[in-house]
């Protein structure tokens, strides 16, 4: 999250030449919910001064994918209606059509 603040449009450190950064979206692949990334990246002394609540504000939705037998599925919510990584799940399961 730092590199999507800070270096946006600055030089990022590589071995041989720095490169730039010039994205303007960022997508972060986890097997883990919102609530155990933040646990993980933020350590409980700095969780009052930099609350989850900030963290998902950066964030503009999720997407839960899953498997039912040979078929894929994923489902996609905004943040602003994320409740709990169970309840993603569980509206996921029932919005998603799933093979018989």
């Amino acid at each position: 999250m730092v590199y999507c603040y800070l270096y946006s449009i600055s030089q990022i450190h590589a071995r041989y030449a720095n490169i730039f950064a010039l994205w303007d979206e960022v997508y972060i692949a986890s097997i883990f919910p919102p609530e155990a990334l933040y646990a993980l990246m933020v350590p409980p002394s700095l969780q009052k001064s930099d609350p989850i609540e900030q963290f998902f504000r950066r964030l503009t939705d999720i997407t839960y994918c899953f498997r039912d037998g040979d078929s894929y599925h994923r489902y996609t919510q905004s943040m602003t209606e994320y409740v709990g990584y169970n309840e993603l799940q569980a509206e996921a399961l029932e919005r998603t059509p799933l093979s018989e």
